[in-house]
């Protein structure tokens, strides 16, 4: 796959200086991925829920999709529309 993109890029902006290269995918190997934990009190409704409202409100996600993905979270709990979290 490396060598595919590599064969295209070259087409579009000619020789590929191998020193960047190596240099590049040795900072993309050495990348840990994004992990979260959630706190040992919390439920994991209401760490998913506070997830998804924080996305929201960061404009990471669409507002109405996580309002839905809240709701589903809350059927699935059997909690009332009202009913706020307790940690």
């Amino acid at each position: 796959m490396v060598v595919k993109t590599i064969g295209t890029l070259d087409a579009i902006t000619g020789a590929v200086d191998e020193a960047a290269e190596e240099s590049a995918v040795g900072r993309l190997e050495s990348r840990r991925p994004k992990t979260w934990k959630k706190w040992r009190d919390a439920t994991l409704g209401a760490t998913v829920q506070d997830r998804l409202r924080r996305r929201a409100r960061l404009g990471i996600d669409d507002h109405e999709r996580n309002a839905e993905r809240v709701q589903r979270v809350r059927r699935r709990l059997r909690l009332p529309a009202g009913e706020t979290w307790r940690r």
